[in-house]
């Protein structure tokens, strides 16, 4: 009996060629790039809205800026709160009524007129004498003043006085701004502060000049 005859080996031709198909057709589904090839592309990733940092960004930029600009604020109405206490405080200086310890009393108005050149006689008012020795304080703006020194001691001050000191004074001690002061005759003569003028008649006084402009001659 000839392979062809028998039953056993068709059966076993047939399988052997159903397995080399199925092997081909494995083959050609890796190759031409199925589901699980080399050319499979996987689906693109699910979308993810983008978050809110931009808003919370400019959030957080504007409350800086509140806070900045409060701050700011603030400073300048306390600046402004100094500036203006200290001018009224000024104010309440030269409108406050100074006085001339030593017996002297309150300073009146001034009689008028202000600057350098002397003031007349009759517009000076006399200062109460002072006891021998004592101390004779004049501060004011603007006031015409005399004096008279027994071995006194007068400490001038304030803004634009003019002051005429007779008799024998210890120390004549001028300060503050634009004074104008004669003196008969003094042991010693100080004058500090600013662009204050002292003119003594008579003696050679031990004189001590500081300060800024200040002039300290004999008459």
């Amino acid at each position: 009996m000839s392979s062809h005859d028998d039953p056993e080996e068709r059966i076993r031709d047939l399988e052997r060629s159903l397995g080399e198909q199925s092997t081909e057709l494995t083959h050609s589904v890796h190759d031409t790039g199925g589901p699980t090839g080399a050319g499979y592309r996987p689906p693109p990733p699910p979308f993810v809205p983008p978050q809110q940092a931009r808003g919370n960004q400019a959030w957080i930029l504007y409350a800086v800026a509140a806070v900045v600009l409060a701050l700011i604020v603030g400073g300048a109405v306390m600046f402004f709160a100094n500036a203006f206490n200290t001018v009224s405080s000024v104010v309440d200086v030269f409108d406050g009524g100074p006085t001339a310890s030593g017996g002297g009393g309150p300073f009146g108005a001034p009689p008028g007129g202000s600057g350098r050149n002397p003031a007349p006689a009759s517009t000076l008012v006399p200062v109460a004498p002072p006891e021998p020795g004592g101390v004779v304080n004049l501060a004011g703006v603007g006031e015409y003043r005399t004096v008279a020194c027994n071995d006194t001691v007068v400490n001038v001050s304030g803004v634009d006085n003019h002051v005429v000191i007779s008799g024998q004074c210890a120390v004549v001690a001028v300060s503050g701004v634009e004074n104008v002061v004669t003196v008969e005759a003094s042991t010693r003569i100080t004058a500090s502060g600013l662009n204050n003028r002292v003119t003594y008649l008579s003696g050679v006084p031990e004189v001590q000049n500081s300060g800024s402009a200040n002039v300290v001659e004999k008459g």
